[in-house]
């Protein structure tokens, strides 16, 4: 089999255009399988018979998702495991996962999946572009938390929090998502989510510069919304809406809220069913084995990244969490202590983000800036995000830059 180094260095590249979705038609797995199997041998393990190769389906939203596992005859200790990740969209979802694992493995401490190798195109036996990535050994939170006794869930609250300060640490001087350039080994490129193609500063020698948040946010709802002129059905104040989340954006740093706010990474989807555990006997291993789904990760204003995570000390078995219950004391001292393991690991830059009322709003309003408003569904929840701020703006103080 080809080494990891080797995959890494493959000449599969990705175009790095970000276009919009579209879904593909999947072959059923019944008989999908036998077209992996015939792939792995091929690609990964070429000396092996169909006979000593296991392929399972696994759970995935936005993407399919196949482990398959070698276990030669005669040689339990020699098991091999990968997982094939085929997106179920266009080419853009497979450049973000591959960017954003790169970016990880060379600057970030963050548990996350190493990409071996990938193909943008169809022409391969599994017709589909594809990614293939190591295995990492646990089970998902969402699954596995109300499991773990108080001090696993201890470790895991500790460890999370480490995440989070590492996400937060992790700068950009633009807001933006990561891409690949058109060969797939160049440095990284930023699109931001304002404007065109850029290199990546990645450098952190000289540490990126804090953006304009407000110019940030009124650059994409003005230049983005110029080609929304035509109404979604039913609905045809897109000008007006537009006019609204501006103004917002402006009291919000009237208000102070955008002071003291760099551009860090933020994994949009930090929810228990990507976080995966592999609780072990030896407590100086970390408990936190492997963050999935960094599709939907991107550069934004600190504070996207500090939503908190209440499944942690209160867990009602969906990871389900109303944010605007945040600031609610938990009510068992188990549970608050997980919340101060949590707090302690995340750092002082997130209790300054994390728990005001005026930064939940603004997690909202930076969605609608980096994954638009699709449809009237988006376009009721904006409206109801701006009568929610307009009710609170009055009972606000203005944030000094001292205040934490």
């Amino acid at each position: 089999m080809a080494s990891h180094e080797s995959w890494l260095d493959s000449d599969s590249d990705v175009e790095s255009d970000v276009s919009s979705i579209i879904f593909n038609d999947q072959e059923s797995f019944t008989t999908f399988r036998f077209r992996v199997i015939d792939f792995v041998i091929q690609r990964i393990w070429p000396y092996a018979t169909a006979e000593e190769i296991t392929v399972e389906q696994m759970s995935g939203e936005e993407n399919r998702i196949i482990k398959v596992s070698r276990q030669p005859v005669g040689k339990p200790e020699s098991r091999e495991q990968y997982v094939i990740r085929i997106p179920k969209y266009d080419i853009g979802q497979l450049n973000s996962q591959v960017a954003n694992l790169r970016f990880l493995r060379l600057h970030g401490k963050i548990p996350a999946p190493i990409i071996l190798t990938f193909d943008k195109t169809s022409d391969n036996i599994l017709g589909s572009k594809f990614i293939i990535q190591d295995y990492i050994p646990g089970t998902n939170l969402l699954s596995s938390y109300s499991s773990l006794t108080h001090e696993q869930r201890c470790r895991v609250a500790r460890e999370l929090g480490c995440v989070y300060h590492e996400l937060l640490a992790t700068r950009s001087d633009t807001p933006g998502f990561l891409t690949l350039s058109r060969s797939g080994t160049s440095p990284l490129r930023i699109v931001p989510l304002e404007g065109k193609i850029k290199k990546f500063n990645g450098s952190y020698d000289n540490p990126p510069t804090a953006p304009d948040v407000h110019k940030c946010l009124v650059d994409v709802f003005l230049k983005r919304w110029v080609i929304l002129d035509e109404p979604l059905p039913g609905n045809n104040s897109w000008p007006r809406l537009r006019d609204k989340l501006c103004q917002v954006a402006s009291e919000m740093k009237a208000g102070g809220w955008f002071r003291d706010c760099h551009t860090s990474l933020a994994h949009l989807n930090l929810v228990p069913r990507n976080i995966l555990v592999n609780p072990t006997t030896d407590t100086t291993r970390p408990i936190i084995s492997g963050i999935l789904d960094w599709d939907s990760s991107v550069f934004v204003p600190q504070f996207m990244g500090c939503q908190p995570p209440m499944w942690l000390w209160a867990w009602n078995n969906g990871g389900y969490q109303d944010e605007s219950q945040a600031n609610a004391m938990p009510p068992t001292p188990e549970a608050r202590q997980l919340k101060r393991r949590f707090e302690e690991a995340a750092g002082q830059k997130y209790l300054m983000f994390a728990y005001a009322p005026a930064y939940r709003l603004a997690r909202r309003l930076v969605r609608f800036a980096v994954e638009d408003i699709r449809s009237n569904e988006d376009y009721k929840e904006a409206e109801q995000m701006v009568e929610e701020w307009t009710a609170m703006r009055g009972h606000l103080k203005v944030r000094t830059p001292s205040e934490k």
